[in-house]
């Protein structure tokens, strides 16, 4: 059996596959680039763009070096995402088996400064159909500009509309060989239009390249995701336009549809000082009393986004202490089982200093219970999360995320040297793949926990009032759908 590599910093490998269509399988390469681009927060939402579609498996490795090696021929498309700012390109064999992979007939994708990955090779630019020149301007200052989608008939962009974007509108195009542009931009510098998106052939492979995606705001702009997802799977041999997987909204961004609010000590549907309100796009949770609001569906199998950040005002007899919440997953049971306020489930931490630890918020039986591999060393009592380390199973208690700060203190604004969650008043995205009893969680684009034989693997999502003002302005949840074995990254087991 082909193991998921686990050892991802940024990705996941977890397949979205409707169980009765054969899967096609795409290599992201990513790992190192311009210092601008900030390929740890872009990655996983170019990854999740891609996976939108049910058909396609996506396994993320950070070493372009892999290009190298034969298992890459396992895969129906590459995606490149990756550029060798001031240092050699993965070589010679990369090279040479990329080439090879396309001109058989793979699937090539190209995002962004993936123009310039293999600047001292000169066969880059016939198979990318044109490639980053130094010597000319770079790109506009970045800022919003319009792509518009040319008159060129194609199964990508058919029925598209132009669309507003905020990016990079590169200028630093170059070569000679014919290309089909698909979208375009005028420059706000020079007045010239310039190809923002295009195909081409290599030998009996499909080429994509498309110039957008300078960070993960420009990548979830809906049409630009949606271009990548179409590219990807016209590059690995799929109908462009069909298995795109719809998110579902759960929240609407006008009203609490979908959910109840359930406080201590009013119970259900009762809250007279208002502490969930909906205003301006954003479900604003007053943190005055403790609680939550809950889904009323159940969910399993799925990758959920939470978009939050931090209000000023903190309550009660945590009015000192660190900003705390939580978003609750695999909820099952009465409301106000645990504590009188939440159901039983597994805790998505939201804590200054502590967002991205695993909580069991169980009965203390081993129907809640989490197993992760941890380092040998615990803080305190919680084990602490690391990649390949003993596995251990809990079912009370917390396990913390691999970089939670030793010292850490329940104090009001607390910052850890390594904290990855943004300072108040920032927004942060904040995901949890359920992938049958496997979790993982991202936070701003990187792995901060994972855990297996997670019990119970399905429930409500609940998000919680305690004691600190917060604002949320995204709960989307995107089925996986069916799961298939997904291949390792090359050079990974």
């Amino acid at each position: 059996m082909i193991r998921l590599a686990v050892a991802l910093a940024v990705g996941f490998s977890f397949a979205a596959i409707a169980a009765d269509v054969p899967a096609k399988r795409v290599l992201l390469v990513t790992g190192q680039d311009y210092p601008g681009h900030k390929w740890q927060a872009t990655a996983p939402v170019l990854a999740e763009a891609i996976r939108g579609d049910k058909r396609l498996e996506v396994v993320v490795t950070e070493n372009p070096k892999d290009l190298a090696s034969p298992e890459i021929n396992r895969y129906d498309a590459i995606v490149l995402h990756f550029m060798n700012w001031e240092q050699p390109d993965p070589g010679p064999q990369a090279r040479e088996s990329l080439k090879k992979f396309v001109e058989g007939g793979k699937g090539l994708v190209l995002v962004h400064f993936a123009c310039g990955a293999f600047q001292d090779w000169p066969e880059f630019r016939n198979l990318a159909g044109r490639s980053y020149d130094p010597k000319l301007p770079p790109h506009d200052p970045f800022g919003p500009f319009r792509v518009e989608i040319t008159g060129e008939k194609h199964p990508i962009t058919e029925g598209l509309q132009g669309f507003e974007t905020t990016d990079e509108l590169y200028t630093c195009l170059a070569g000679d060989r014919p290309i089909r542009v698909l979208a375009s931009a005028k420059s706000k510098v020079d007045g010239k239009d310039y190809p923002m998106a295009f195909v081409c052939d290599y030998g009996q492979g499909r080429v994509f390249h498309s110039v957008l995606g300078h960070d993960a705001q420009a990548l979830e702009n809906p049409p630009v995701a949606e271009l990548f997802r179409r590219a990807t799977a016209w590059a690995a041999g799929l109908k462009a336009t069909a298995g795109a997987a719809d998110a579902v909204h759960l929240f609407n961004g006008k009203n609490l549809d979908g959910f109840y609010t359930f406080i201590k000590g009013r119970g259900r549907g009762q809250d007279p000082l208002d502490v969930f309100t909906v205003k301006d796009g954003m479900l604003r949770i007053s943190g005055e009393e403790w609680g939550c609001v809950t889904s009323t569906d159940e969910y399993e199998d799925y990758h959920l986004i939470v978009e939050f950040k931090w209000g000023e005002k903190t309550w009660g007899t945590r009015a000192e202490n660190a900003r705390d919440s939580g978003v609750l997953v695999h909820s099952v049971g009465e409301d106000g089982a645990y504590g009188g306020i939440w159901m039983t489930s597994i805790e998505c931490q939201v804590i200054e200093g502590g967002t991205g630890d695993v909580i069991v918020v169980g009965d203390n039986t081993d129907k809640f219970s989490v197993t992760s591999p941890a380092a040998d060393e615990k803080q305190g009592d919680s084990p602490v999360y690391q990649p390949g380390g003993k596995p251990v199973t809990l079912n009370k208690g917390r396990v913390n995320w691999w970089g939670r700060d030793p010292e850490w203190k329940d104090v009001k604004g607390f910052r850890g040297p390594r904290d990855v969650e943004k300072p108040v008043g920032e927004w942060n995205r904040y995901e949890c793949i359920a992938d049958g009893s496997t979790m993982k969680l991202i936070l701003n684009g990187v792995v901060m926990n994972e855990c297996f034989d997670v019990r119970p693997s399905k429930g409500r999502i609940q998000i919680q009032s305690e004691g600190a003002e917060l604002f949320v302005r995204r709960v989307d949840l995107v089925p996986l759908g069916g799961r298939t074995e997904t291949p390792a990254a090359p050079g990974r087991t």
